[in-house]
């Protein structure tokens, strides 16, 4: 159980920006209550408008997987390398990407914690 307060985070920007909270899981207890015990899981999704410049942001205290998805056929820019993301497919995407594209584009982050090391719902029959 964690007693301190929390750190304070100040965004200052110039221009229109989008934040989420994303639990790390490496602290446990310190996230919403699943099932039995505290963890810090979840889905994030991130819609990323067209011709915007955008740094894709994944957790890394943890087990994480980011997947980019495009409506239409799209070319995405991914750290300078142009990729035609097809309709109906993905494109897994890493840490601090930077990704533009020329249509709408939506990143799915799904992320789980590190700790306890083994995860599984077992229900014991009573």
């Amino acid at each position: 159980m964690r007693l301190m307060p929390y750190p304070e985070i100040l965004i200052k920007s110039d221009k229109p920006i989008m934040d989420s909270p994303v639990h790390h899981g490496d602290e446990p207890g310190t996230s919403s209550r699943i099932g039995r015990g505290d963890y810090g899981t979840g889905i994030v999704y991130l819609p990323i408008k067209a011709n915007q410049s955008t740094v894709a942001y994944v957790p890394i205290n943890c087990t994480s997987e980011s997947y980019m998805f495009a409506y239409k056929d799209t070319s995405v820019v991914v750290d300078g390398l142009q990729i035609v993301l097809e309709v109906d497919h993905y494109l897994p995407i890493q840490q601090g990407s930077q990704i533009r594209s020329d249509e709408d584009v939506l990143i799915q982050i799904i992320h789980w914690p590190n700790i306890p090391a083994f995860q599984d719902y077992t229900i014991s029959p009573r």
